[in-house]
C-alpha cells in the first residue's frame, strides 16, 4: 500500500527565486470520519510549511542579527512574508497554526489558504493551496451534497481515513460515495492513510492483551453486581463527572460501554495522555471497539442476509456517526447551558441507543474479535489507488502528499497550456 513510485519534491528552499514567481492556485477539499485527523493534517502542513518559510526567509535576510530580540524577527518575517505574498491561514488564525483547537469537532466547514514558494522544472511558483476542511460527523452531510455540486475536475478531493478504525474507515467511504453521487464533475481524489503510528501501536500483541483483560474485569465485575460507575472528564468543568448506573433488562447500553472501554485504555495504556494516544484518540477508538462489539453482536443472526445487513448498518451508522465520542461527555457541555438534571440527560441519551445495547454477559471471544477489528484496515485500503500514508502528529507523509497534489495540477496546466500553443498554429496553416 501507499506511493511508490519516486518523484523530485518541489520543496526545495535553496533553488527558490522570489524574483520571478508564477501563481497557481489549488483548490482542495478534505473530507472523512470525524476525528480522523484532518485538521490535524492540516495544522502540522500549516507548521511545516512555516518551517520551509522561514528558511526561505533567513537565506534572503542575511544580514538579520542574532542580536535582534525575538519579537523583532517575528515581526520582520511577518513584513517579509506579506511583501511576497505568503500566507498561512487556518479559518480565522493566520500563522499562528499551532493555535487552532482539535478540543472541538469542526463546525460545518471550515475555510483554509496556504501561500508559499515551490519549485517545479526550474521554475518558482507561487502556490495559492485553499479550500475546505469538513466536518466528519453525518449531520453536516449537507455541507459535503452542496460542495460535490460544485466540485471542479480539477480540485482535489482528499479522503481522509484513520488506520486504527474500521468502522470509521467504512465511513469515510460512504461520505465519498454521498458527496459525488450523480455528480457529473468528478474531481482528482487522493486518499490519506492517517494515524499509522496509532495502527501500529494497537496491533501490538501486548497493547492488545492488555486493554482486553482490563475490558473483561470491569464487565465481569458488572454481572456480579448488575450495577457499576464509572467517571469521565468534562468539557466544562475542570473535575471528572462520576456516573452511577444500573444494568436493565440484562442489557449494557452502548454510552456505558464506550466509557467502560475509554477507562479501561486511561488505566491500562501508558501511552495515554501522550501525543500518540492523546484524548482525541483514546475517545475515537473507544467508540470503535465498543461499536465493533455491538455490531458484530447484532450482526450473529443475520450475516448471511445482505439487505438485512446493510439495514442494519444505514441504521447503526446514523447515530455511531452523528456525533463526538464520548456521548455522555459531550453533552454535559450542552446540558450545562439548558440547566437539564444529569439522570433525566443520560437516560434520554441511552435511550437513543437502546437498540444497540448489548445482552450479558458479553462473550469473552466477542471482546477480543472487536479488540482486533478495530484496527483492520489494511485489506480495505488496499483496495484504492495511490493511497499515502500519513502520521499527522508527526507530519510523515504530509508534505508527500501534497507533493503529488501541486504537481498533478502543474502537469494538467502543462498539458493545457501545451494544447492552446497548438490551436493558432493550426488557424496559420489554414490560411495557405
Amino acid at each position: 500500500m501507499g506511493i511508490n513510485k519516486t518523484f523530485l519534491s518541489g520543496f526545495k528552499h535553496e533553488l527558490v527565486n522570489l524574483t520571478e514567481m508564477q501563481e497557481v492556485s489549488i483548490s482542495m477539499i478534505f473530507i472523512g470520519d470525524g476525528m480522523s485527523g484532518k485538521t490535524q493534517i492540516l495544522i502540522t502542513l500549516g507548521q511545516l510549511l512555516m518551517d520551509y518559510l522561514q528558511i526561505i526567509y533567513q537565506k534572503s535576510n542575511k544580514n538579520d542579527s542574532r542580536l535582534e530580540t525575538e519579537l523583532h524577527r517575528k515581526k520582520s518575517f511577518l513584513i517579509w512574508a506579506e511583501q511576497n505574498g505568503f500566507l498561512l491561514q487556518y479559518g480565522k488564525i493566520q500563522w499562528n497554526i499551532m493555535d487552532v483547537s482539535l478540543d472541538a469537532e469542526t463546525i460545518g466547514l471550515e475555510d483554509f489558504e496556504f501561500i508559499f514558494p515551490y519549485v517545479w522544472k526550474g521554475q518558482t511558483h507561487k502556490i495559492k493551496l485553499q479550500g475546505n476542511d469538513v466536518g466528519g460527523q453525518n449531520i453536516f452531510d449537507h455541507f459535503r451534497a452542496v460542495l460535490g455540486k460544485i466540485v471542479r475536475p480539477k480540485d482535489s478531493l482528499v479522503v481522509v481515513f484513520d488506520k486504527s478504525r474500521q468502522l470509521s474507515c467504512f465511513n469515510s467511504i460512504d461520505q465519498i460515495k454521498s458527496t459525488l453521487e450523480n455528480q457529473p464533475n468528478i474531481p482528482h481524489i487522493v486518499y490519506c492513510a492517517n494515524k499509522i503510528d496509532l495502527e501500529e501501536h494497537i496491533q501490538a500483541p501486548a497493547w492488545r492483551e492488555s486493554i482486553f483483560k482490563s475490558i473483561i474485569e470491569q464487565i465481569e465485575s458488572l454481572n456480579n453486581s448488575y450495577q457499576g460507575e464509572y467517571s469521565i472528564p468534562s468539557l466544562v468543568e475542570e473535575e471528572e463527572k462520576f456516573i452511577k448506573y444500573k444494568i436493565e433488562n440484562n442489557k449494557l447500553t452502548f454510552p456505558d460501554l464506550e466509557a467502560i472501554i475509554y477507562n479501561s485504555i486511561r488505566s491500562s495504556d501508558s501511552k495515554y495522555k501522550t501525543q500518540l494516544m492523546s484524548e482525541v484518540n483514546t475517545k475515537a477508538l473507544s467508540r470503535e471497539i465498543a461499536a465493533q462489539i455491538s455490531y458484530n453482536k447484532k450482526t450473529d443472526k443475520i450475516r448471511n442476509q445482505n439487505n438485512h445487513l446493510e439495514e442494519l448498518w444505514s441504521k447503526f451508522k446514523s447515530i455511531l456517526f452523528q456525533s463526538r465520542p464520548l456521548a455522555l461527555q459531550y453533552s454535559t457541555e450542552s446540558s450545562s447551558i439548558s440547566n437539564e438534571d444529569d439522570s433525566d440527560m443520560y437516560g434520554r441519551i441511552r435511550d437513543n441507543w437502546q437498540f444497540f445495547g448489548v445482552d450479558l454477559p458479553i462473550p469473552k471471544d466477542l471482546v477480543k474479535f472487536a479488540i482486533e477489528k478495530a484496527g483492520c484496515t489494511g485489506e480495505l485500503l488496499s483496495e484504492m489507488e495511490a493511497v499515502f500514508d500519513t502520521n499527522a502528529l508527526l507530519g510523515s507523509g504530509i508534505l508527500m502528499m501534497i507533493d503529488h497534489i501541486i504537481q498533478d495540477t502543474l502537469i494538467k496546466i502543462g498539458d493545457s497550456s501545451a494544447q492552446k500553443v497548438k490551436e493558432p498554429i493550426k488557424r496559420q496553416f489554414r490560411r495557405f
